[in-house]
């Protein structure tokens, strides 16, 4: 959200053209003038891998407007897992984006792309014990949270597991397709 300096005000400008764009006939011809589409296609291949279609109409979606290339981003937020690759993702954007055949190859092809490398999966796990092992002591020591260390442990585990999951899930989504 940008601030008007002057009043203080948020100034939605950009999201107010994006919205009316989304409205317009020829938005599907647009789409690559108005959004960063390698930005996209990673941002859904991040909720694809997490099983999650939490970034919906109804709330998580983030989007900015990038001044250096003129086009929208997205910014992965409050992303959520679950046990299933989602089968839509509830969001009117993302949908117009992968209702062009093109645009759905694409994303296609970059997930596959990155899947393919067993290294990809080994690397991100790699990165989620680093993660957890550097904050585990805060999180250990806050007693206020909700669940206990054992349980947070726990749980730690199983989302580990569920993205060792839908990574092998979407591996069989190509083999079968």
């Amino acid at each position: 959200e940008a601030q008007c300096s002057e009043s203080g005000l948020e100034d939605f400008t950009e999201l107010n053209f994006l919205l009316k764009q989304m409205q317009e006939d020829d938005f599907l011809d647009k789409i690559e003038d108005i959004i960063d589409l390698e930005n996209f296609y990673k941002w859904n291949i991040t909720s694809v891998l997490a099983g999650s279609d939490h970034q919906s109409n109804s709330g998580n979606l983030r989007i900015y407007f990038d001044n250096e290339t003129a086009k929208f981003g997205f910014i992965p937020w409050d992303v959520g897992i679950s046990n299933n690759i989602p089968l839509t993702f509830n969001n009117d954007l993302t949908d117009k984006i992968l209702s062009v055949p093109k645009f759905y190859e694409q994303r296609n092809k970059a997930l596959l792309e990155y899947i393919k490398e067993e290294g990809n999966l080994k690397d991100d796990l790699d990165y989620y014990d680093s993660l957890y092992n550097k904050t585990k002591g805060t999180f250990y020591s806050d007693f206020r949270k909700h669940d206990n260390n054992i349980t947070f442990n726990k749980k730690v585990a199983q989302f580990r597991g569920q993205y060792e999951i839908l990574f092998k899930q979407a591996q069989d989504l190509f083999s079968i397709d």
